[in-house]
């Protein structure tokens, strides 16, 4: 199990058109009495705290609390190349911790935004405080529902520092495309849906050019960038894509590398 570890320095789509979607305190050190935290910074829209999440003017650290259903743990492997990827692009003087525990099952599956919110509140232990700005990721044992009917969803980053990956679903994505891999597929919704957190494409990051996908808005139309949709996998293909030149340049206007 993978427990504060330090850095020095994310829903997502695949060939059988399973896509992701956005929906629009403690000192960081440990469980806090949920009555006396201001959630309020925690709660907003996606995207809405791109800036924070990218540059070091008010926050100098970063702590992502991954929860996940007991027997839904993300891969290290997963977890190495989501620590990579934040090290390439946001600005943490300070570090980057992830934390990691296991709850047991909601039994709420298929699940709502309404379900997620309440596991979330019920199990989430970190809020931003003073220095340190805090996300919430959390792994599901079941699939999404919209309009009273499940889809094929992978994750979705729903707040300004929320994200739920539907594993289930996920775990059935890479099993019927063998090639990259479970941990490829978490690494790649895992970096899609922090994408969205940091506000591509359009939902918080202006543009600085025109590159949002006019049929998949929050999605970027350039072939091949980690933030469009649908991502395809290539037989062999052993790294997630790469976040488009055109996406960058937005996160860097917004204060990332």
């Amino acid at each position: 199990m993978r427990l504060n570890k330090k850095l020095l320095f994310l829903a997502f789509s695949v060939a059988l058109t399973a896509s992701c979607s956005s929906d629009s305190s403690d000192d960081g050190k440990g469980p806090v009495d949920p009555v006396a935290i201001d959630k309020t910074a925690n709660q907003q829209v996606t995207g809405s705290s791109g800036s924070d999440l990218l540059d070091d003017a008010k926050f100098t650290s970063l702590i992502v609390e991954i929860v996940y259903v007991e027997g839904y743990a993300p891969q290290d492997e997963a977890l190495d190349i989501l620590e990579d990827f934040l090290q390439e692009r946001v600005n943490k003087p300070d570090g980057i911790e992830i934390t990691m525990k296991s709850v047991p099952s909601s039994n709420r599956a298929p699940f709502n935004r309404t379900d997620w919110e309440l596991i979330e509140n019920q199990h989430r232990e970190y809020y931003n405080k003073e220095d340190q700005l805090a996300v919430w990721v959390y792994f599901a044992d079941g699939s999404k529902e919209v309009a009273g009917e499940t889809t094929a969803a992978l994750a979705t980053a729903y707040k300004n520092t929320s994200i739920i990956v539907f594993e289930e679903n996920l775990r059935e994505a890479a099993d019927w495309n063998t090639s990259p891999g479970v941990a490829i597929y978490e690494a790649s919704a895992l970096a899609h849906e922090f994408g969205h957190l940091f506000g591509l494409v359009n939902i918080g990051a202006p543009l600085t050019s025109a590159h949002e996908d006019p049929e998949r808005k929050t999605h970027c139309l350039t072939e091949g960038c980690l933030m469009s949709s649908p991502n395809i996998y290539s037989t062999g293909q052993t790294e997630i894509w790469s976040i488009g030149e055109k996406c960058i340049q937005d996160l860097q206007a917004l204060g990332g590398k």
